[in-house]
C-alpha cells in the first residue's frame, strides 16, 4: 500500500502522465466547477461576482446551464439558483441595504427561479451574510428555440421549462442540452467603499468534473462538489489526477480511482501544508487575517473516507517543541502559544493581533468584520512577529487518510487558503491640506508545498 504526502509526492519520481475524463484542478483557474472561497456583506463590506465563459472556441456561443449554491459558514445551503449564462460575462453584487441583505443581478441573464421582480431595481433580498459558495456548469444549451430564449432574456419561457408539465421537469433533464464544456472563470471582490479597500479572490477550478450533462430543477442539492461523473462512475470508479511538480523536471502526475464519486475531487484538493506571509505593524497600519476554506465539509456523512485532520498554525517557521510562536488548532498543542480551536465550520477565519493586553476580550478583526479565532498572545508571552511565514498544516493519522481503490493514500484535507493584507497611511493629505487616511491591501492565496 502506498502512502502519498500530498506536498512531498514530488520526491518520489513519477513519470508524466496525462489522462482525460478525470477530474483535475487547473491551475489555470479555468474549468467546469468554480469554488469561491469566501463571501460577505458585513460591516460594510460587500461582494462583487463576476462568471465569464470563453468568447471563442469550442461551445463559445452556446448559452450554459449553471447551478449555483450560496453557504454560510457552516456549509449550510442558504440559496441556490439555475442560471443561464448567455453572454460572456455575468456579474453580480452582495451588499447590505437599510440592514437587508441583498443580491443585485444584472440584466443580461436568467436565473430560475426568477429572483428579479418587477420595479425592484435588479436588487432581491437574500438570507445571505457570510460564506462560500460553488458554481457547477451543468451543460450547454443546443436546441435553438432555447438558445434564441437565453439569448432573447426570455426567462419566462425557461422558467415555464421547469414548471409543472414542462419539458424539464416531466421528461428528461437533459434535453436539449449538451456535456458541460467548461472553461468557466471567476472572481469575488470584497469591497468595503467607505474604508476604501478592496480583496480579490480567483476562484479555485475543476476540469473534467462530468462527461454527461447534470441539469437539474432549481430547487435541487445536486449537481455539486461531491456528483463528479464520468465512464467509470457507475462501477464506483470515478477518476482524478493529480499533478505535482518535482525537484527535477517534467512535471509527474497521478491518476486514481474512487468508489466514492466525492473523493475524486477531495483528492485534488487535498493539502498537508499551506504556506504564505504576513505583516502586523503599527508603524504602517498592518493589519493581516486568514480565510480557511474546506470546501467539500458539506457533504461529509458518518463513516464516508473524507478525512479529518488536526490543523496546526504556525508563524515561527520552525515546527516543533521549542517553534516560538505556534498554534496548534485542533490538537493536544505540542508549542508555547495562545491555544485555540477551529470550529466544524466550512469557512474558518483567523485575526492575527500582537497586543497581549487584548488577550480574553472579542477582537472584532479590522477587515472581515466576522465571527473569527483571535490570535494573539497571552499575558507574558513574547509578542507575535512583526512579519513572519504562515504554516498552515493538516497531520494526517493514518487511518484517516484518503484512500483510492488502487491502495494510494492522500495526507491532508481538502482546503483552499488566503492571507488578507491590509496597511493604513495616515500621512496622505487632500485638496484642503488635511491629513486623511488611506487604506490599501490585497489577498493572496497560501501557496502548497512542491507544487
Amino acid at each position: 500500500m502506498r502512502l502519498i504526502s500530498i506536498l512531498l509526492f514530488a520526491l518520489s519520481g513519477l513519470v508524466l502522465v496525462t489522462h482525460a475524463s478525470a477530474v483535475a484542478l487547473n491551475p489555470g483557474k479555468e474549468g467546469q466547477v468554480l469554488i469561491f472561497p469566501y463571501y460577505s456583506n458585513l460591516g460594510g463590506n460587500q461582494t462583487l461576482i463576476q462568471i465569464t465563459k470563453p468568447l471563442q472556441g469550442a461551445g463559445a456561443s452556446a448559452p450554459r446551464a449553471l447551478k449555483v449554491h450560496f453557504r454560510d459558514r457552516n456549509g449550510n445551503r442558504v440559496l441556490s439558483f439555475n442560471l443561464y449564462l448567455a453572454e460572456a460575462l455575468w456579474s453580480a453584487a452582495i451588499t447590505t441595504v437599510n440592514g437587508q441583505s441583498q443580491l443585485i443581478l444584472p440584466d443580461n441573464s436568467c436565473t430560475v427561479p426568477q429572483l428579479k421582480q418587477a420595479g425592484t431595481n435588479n436588487a432581491v433580498a437574500v438570507p445571505l451574510t457570510s460564506g462560500f459558495f460553488e458554481v457547477v456548469d451543468m451543460g450547454s444549451i443546443i436546441e435553438q428555440t432555447t438558445i434564441d430564449a437565453a439569448k432573447d432574456f426570455d426567462c419566462d419561457r425557461l422558467e415555464a421549462m421547469w414548471a409543472e408539465g414542462g419539458v424539464w421537469q416531466t421528461g428528461d433533464s437533459g434535453f436539449e442540452l449538451a456535456p458541460p464544456q467548461g472553461r468557466l472563470r471567476g472572481t469575488a471582490q470584497l469591497i468595503n467603499v467607505q474604508e476604501g479597500t478592496l480583496y480579490s479572490f480567483v476562484a479555485t477550478a475543476l476540469t473534467e468534473f462530468s462527461d454527461i450533462p447534470q441539469h437539474t430543477g432549481p430547487e435541487s442539492e445536486v449537481p455539486n462538489l461531491s456528483t463528479p461523473h464520468d465512464a467509470g462512475t457507475a462501477s464506483g470508479n470515478t477518476q482524478s489526477v493529480r499533478c505535482f511538480k518535482p525537484v527535477q523536471e517534467p512535471a509527474a502526475c497521478i491518476v486514481d480511482t474512487w468508489a466514492d464519486p466525492k473523493d475524486a475531487v477531495a483528492a485534488v484538493l487535498s493539502s498537508n501544508e499551506l504556506r504564505g506571509e504576513y505583516t502586523i505593524n503599527d508603524e504602517v497600519g498592518a493589519k493581516a487575517e486568514l480565510i480557511l476554506t474546506f470546501p467539500l465539509e458539506p457533504f461529509r456523512t458518518e463513516g464516508d473516507g473524507l478525512p479529518s485532520a488536526p490543523v496546526m498554525l504556525d508563524i515561527s517557521g520552525v515546527i516543533g517543541p521549542n517553534a516560538g510562536w505556534c498554534a496548534p488548532l485542533l490538537s493536544v498543542p505540542p508549542c508555547i502559544g495562545n491555544y485555540q480551536q477551529f470550529t466544524s465550520e466550512s469557512v474558518s477565519l483567523v485575526s492575527f493581533n500582537d497586543k497581549s493586553e487584548d488577550f480574553g476580550n472579542l477582537v472584532v478583526p479590522d477587515i472581515l468584520k466576522d465571527a473569527h479565532i483571535a490570535f494573539f498572545p497571552e499575558p507574558g508571552d513574547p509578542p507575535l512577529p512583526k512579519a513572519s511565514t504562515v504554516g498552515v498544516y493538516f497531520p494526517g493519522v493514518l487511518p484517516q487518510l484518503l484512500t483510492s481503490n488502487s491502495g494510494t493514500r492522500y495526507a491532508g484535507v481538502p482546503v483552499i487558503g488566503y492571507i488578507l493584507q491590509k496597511y493604513t497611511n495616515g500621512q496622505l493629505s487632500n485638496e484642503q491640506g488635511e491629513t486623511i487616511k488611506a487604506n490599501y491591501g490585497n489577498a493572496f492565496e497560501l501557496s502548497q508545498k512542491g507544487n
